[in-house]
């Protein structure tokens, strides 16, 4: 019945559940270190909550029980049991900086590191290294210092982005979304590169993401779906405001062809992106960008002349 309240309940309900097993840690400890883990995973999963126990500042010492026999699991031999652990914490951990700082001292880092390390070639590692590149991924948006504390962990996730394309969807999307979790903070992205400038930071980072991906951007933009083609315009637009976009993307097979063509974008917002584009070339400076390709890119904006001849036999 508790499980239920736990998993059901609106946030106040857990919040007093959580002050009242407080207020009885002599008797309930015991039971929640014993045949009551269940209730422990429970609240980590509600507990993040913006409303709930923890996010208001509220996290005691009596709470620490729960936390550590958390932590405790990672060990287990049962990996379901390990899984879950470290997904209640990966969880927590994404709550808030609070949130983020008590798991971050809890002493589950280097527990989830030292599995991270030896799980990629265990045999059953395929269901506990994604979880651990899960839980660094959320811990290091608020700790960006945690790639350099713990360096297997940044090359694991490169090395996922940079094959993308022989991972399953859903290690895709944790590979992705671990990579923006990593970027989330300037400091981060000076931890990797040795505080680069701007430009040659944004090319190494887009390199991660392997060679397929110029073209991989280039099918999306031409696909028959207005919100893929408008994400891609804007990625476009970004990568193309830098010399090493510019460089990447002349050379990316087909994008010229496309880019010239006026026939492409039917919608109103796409056509005005794709325009701006453009001009920003036009305007870049860019020796890449000869006058030729210059001549070329300003008759985009030159409407066909009509052929009178056509129009009457329409």
């Amino acid at each position: 019945m508790l499980l239920t309240t736990l998993e059901t309940s609106p946030p106040h309900v857990v919040a007093a559940l959580a002050v009242h097993l407080a207020a009885h840690q002599d008797v309930v400890t015991p039971l929640l270190n014993g045949v009551a883990q269940a209730v422990l995973v429970a609240f980590a999963r509600r507990i993040n909550h913006p409303d709930t126990y923890e996010q208001k500042g509220h996290y005691t010492a009596a709470l620490e029980p729960m936390l550590q026999s958390l932590v405790n699991e990672l060990s287990s031999d049962d990996v379901l049991v390990a899984l879950t652990a470290m997904d209640a914490l990966s969880d927590v951990a994404i709550g808030s900086p609070a949130a983020a700082e008590i798991v971050n001292e809890s002493g589950a880092p280097q527990k989830i590191y030292h599995l991270l390390q030896s799980s990629k070639d265990a045999p059953d590692g395929g269901f506990i290294y994604p979880s651990c590149v899960k839980f660094f991924g959320s811990l290091c948006r608020v700790y960006p210092n945690l790639i350099v504390t713990f360096p297997s962990f940044v090359p694991a996730v490169i090395d996922m982005v940079m094959h993308f394309d022989l991972l399953d969807p859903a290690q895709r999307m944790l590979a992705f979304d671990t990579f923006a979790q990593i970027a989330y903070k300037r400091e981060a992205k000076e931890n990797l590169q040795n505080q680069l400038g701007d430009d040659l930071l944004l090319s190494q980072w887009f390199s991660y993401l392997g060679p397929p991906m110029p073209s991989v951007l280039l099918s999306l933009v031409q696909k028959p779906f207005p919100d893929l083609r408008m994400s891609a315009l804007h990625t476009f637009g970004s990568l193309l405001s830098h010399h090493f976009g510019i460089q990447v993307f002349l050379g990316t097979t087909g994008f010229l062809d496309w880019l010239l063509d006026q026939s492409t974008e039917h919608e109103w917002e796409a056509g005005r992106l794709k325009a701006d584009i453009i001009r920003s070339l036009i305007n870049s400076n860019s020796p890449l960008i000869d006058a030729p390709l210059k001549l070329r890119m300003q008759a985009y904006f030159i409407a066909p002349k009509r052929n009178p001849e056509v129009e009457m036999m329409l």
